[in-house]
């Protein structure tokens, strides 16, 4: 058996996910679980892929955590409750040391091969992002195919479709409020001015360029008098996904370094898109959330 943790923001959820599919494309006779619901707190939306995506997978239960995993729930709403379960969790792994079952990934952004190896006569639980493009090598179009988005229906999405897909349009993704709350590294200005001026010159200045973020104010007012950008607005809370279905249908793709950026524009399938991505990696990691057909400044 095979455990893999699923949690955090929806783009991450992505990696993880395709991960799993590269474990099954690798062990198809390997009982492969998911955990959605242990290892990781919730955040942002909670388990997107079913919603979005129509994914429903096998759950791992309480009692494979426990036997497989070193870490301690994170459902359970007694608070006293947890805070024993968290002190005995510590305690076992002083006294018994690192379960040899659970293996938890370093880098989140680093590829380590080790990680599609394993014995198929033991049992391991598994915890990452996952968040490099080799962990689902060689399934690319699987991938794909499984993230296809829901029909858009709504007016205003339908407005934003209608505009992005009839001209030569950029989507420009910035992440900040989550990042400012969580002292986490900002792109700035001169990242996101070297990556215009690379499509403008590539497009002869022909294009128009859609800004996404999560600080739609702060925004406005950055471009307002920047002819040809346009500030998305009205994907919140779990209409978030909606604004990762925009970037994919633009026909180039500026990235912020976020998991959620790097989805938008890696499901972009345009044949000739152009893809910049900053250098800077995400903090206390080595690589950037990049594809390795992108351009890096």
């Amino acid at each position: 058996m095979l455990v893999v943790s699923i949690g955090y923001g929806l783009g991450n959820q992505m990696f993880e996910y395709a991960y799993v599919q590269k474990l099954r494309s690798l062990y198809p006779d390997y009982e492969i679980l998911i955990d959605t619901e242990y290892a990781i707190p919730k955040a942002h939306n909670g388990y997107e892929l079913n919603r979005i995506f129509g994914i429903n997978e096998r759950q791992c239960t309480i009692q494979d955590f426990y036997r497989l995993s070193a870490e301690y729930p994170h459902n359970i709403d007694n608070k006293g409750l947890f805070l024993f379960i968290k002190y005995i969790r510590k305690i076992q792994k002083h006294v018994l040391k690192r379960k040899k079952s659970y293996i938890r990934q370093g880098d989140y952004t680093e590829f380590f091969p080790e990680l599609l190896k394993f014995d198929k006569y033991e049992s391991f639980y598994i915890h990452g992002v996952f968040a490099n493009e080799k962990y689902f090598e060689g399934i690319e179009e699987k991938i794909k195919k499984i993230y296809t988005f829901p029909n858009i229906e709504d007016k205003q999405n339908l407005y934003w479709k209608h505009k992005i897909e009839n001209g030569i349009s950029v989507s420009v993704h910035i992440r900040r409020g989550d990042y400012i709350d969580w002292g986490l590294t900002l792109l700035g200005d001169e990242y996101y001015e070297q990556a215009i001026s690379v499509i403008r010159n590539a497009c002869k200045n022909q294009c128009e360029f859609y800004v996404f973020t999560d600080d739609v104010e702060w925004a406005r007012e950055k471009y307002k008098d920047r002819q040809g950008f346009y500030v998305v607005t009205g994907n919140k809370s779990e209409n978030c996904f909606r604004d990762m279905q925009l970037m994919s249908l633009c026909k180039h793709n500026i990235v912020a370094n976020s998991s959620f950026s790097f989805w938008g524009a890696y499901l972009n399938s345009n044949p000739a898109k152009i893809v910049v991505a900053s250098k800077e990696p995400f903090d206390g990691c080595v690589n950037s959330f990049a594809s390795k057909d992108w351009i890096l400044i």
